[in-house]
């Protein structure tokens, strides 16, 4: 078993879910002893949104709760990121199924479903891109459940990876 170190969070296009999800992770563990262990970062699957900014939906949902997120660029996750990240985290099966297909054989990164790494539940973080402010509220409902059980999981040395 090794420490957990690193965590990327993957999502479509780096746009709406794992942008709060990043941001909501980086700002809880700020808060914590956890606060200078452990790198969030956040990519995309594809590079639609690269060079951009969050989804202005997802950057005033994070606002709400005193996130900030106007540092975020989207991005496509790379070949390297299989390899400099403890922890891989995609938001729907679609996301595992994609990484899964392109991950190097060659990567020790744990790839799974966020919410299940995070708090033990096979469940999906649904795209709210098509969607409105109200989608984006669900989606950060998650990604809170879903941080509140890593942190706890953290902090009482359950977390293996």
């Amino acid at each position: 078993m090794k420490t957990l170190s690193s965590i990327l969070v993957i999502c479509m296009g780096n746009y709406c879910r794992s942008p709060l999800a990043c941001g909501l992770l980086g700002h809880a563990l700020r808060q914590t002893e956890f606060r200078d262990k452990i790198n969030i970062e956040s990519a995309g699957l594809g590079d639609w949104h690269a060079g951009e900014g969050a989804d202005e939906r997802a950057f005033l949902v994070a606002e709400n709760y005193g996130i900030d997120l106007s540092s975020h660029v989207a991005r496509k996750i790379t070949f390297e990121d299989f390899h400099e990240f403890d922890v891989i985290l995609g938001m729907d099966l679609s996301n595992m199924e994609a990484l899964n297909k392109i991950k190097p054989e060659t990567t020790t990164a744990k790839i799974d479903l966020f919410l299940n790494f995070t708090a033990g539940q096979m469940e999906e973080i649904s795209d709210p891109y098509m969607y409105g402010e109200e989608a984006f509220e669900s989606v950060f409902g998650q990604l809170q459940q879903g941080t509140i059980k890593l942190i706890e999981k953290l902090k009482n040395g359950s977390l293996q990876i």
